[in-house]
Parts: structure tokens; sequence; C-alpha cells
């Protein structure tokens, strides 16, 4: 045993296409349709065989409630769309930090 170890159980649920459908209101066909824009992305080869974890029922019911919070009139794949690029940005800046942290220089030092 590695001294200082810690054992860690992660419980990850995973949601089949007809119950994730019925949590999210969306029809199966719309889940596709985010699966196939890289909005959704659930383990599993086929629709038959997609789980959702845990993760991304929480990313349906941000969406939900930006769409209720500020009486969005957009599609459901647009504001999923523009949600995971604004991830995506958040994640980019958060390595670039990390990269910045490791070289050990400012942010004014790259700037300059």
């Amino acid at each position: 045993m590695i001294k200082g170890s810690v054992d860690m159980t992660i419980d990850i649920t995973a949601t089949c296409l007809t119950e994730f459908a019925s949590i999210s209101n969306l029809s199966p066909t719309d889940i596709a349709e985010l699966v196939d824009i890289g909005v959704l992305i659930p383990s599993g080869a086929s629709p038959n065989d997609w789980a959702f974890n845990d993760q991304t029922l929480m990313l349906m019911r941000r969406l939900r409630r930006l769409e209720a919070d500020f009486e969005l009139e957009l599609d459901l794949k647009t504001l999923a769309l523009g949600y995971r690029l604004l991830e995506r940005i958040e994640e980019l800046e958060s390595h670039l930090q990390q990269a910045r942290l490791h070289a050990g220089l400012s942010a004014e030092e790259i700037g300059s």
C-alpha cells in the first residue's frame, strides 16, 4: 500500500435515453440532434446503448434554468451550443493560467 494514499469511490449515475428524455423534457430526436452537434456526449455507440451521466443531467437543468430565467426565445440547441462554448473558453483560460504559473510568468509579462 502506498503511504498516504486515500481510497475514493466515485458514484456516477447513468441514465438511458428514454429516462433522459423524460427528465429533460426533450424528445429523443432533440437529444439525438444535441448529440450530433457535440453538446451532449453520452456513453454508448448507438441511441439504444446511450447513457447520460449526472454531469449531462446538470447541464440540461442549467440550460432550462437559463432559458426560463432570461425568457430566452432561442432554440435549445443554440442555447446549449453557446453554453458549451462558454464552458470551453473557461477551460482554455484555466489551462492558460496554469501554464503561466508553471512557467513562472505573470499576466503582465505575457502581454508584453
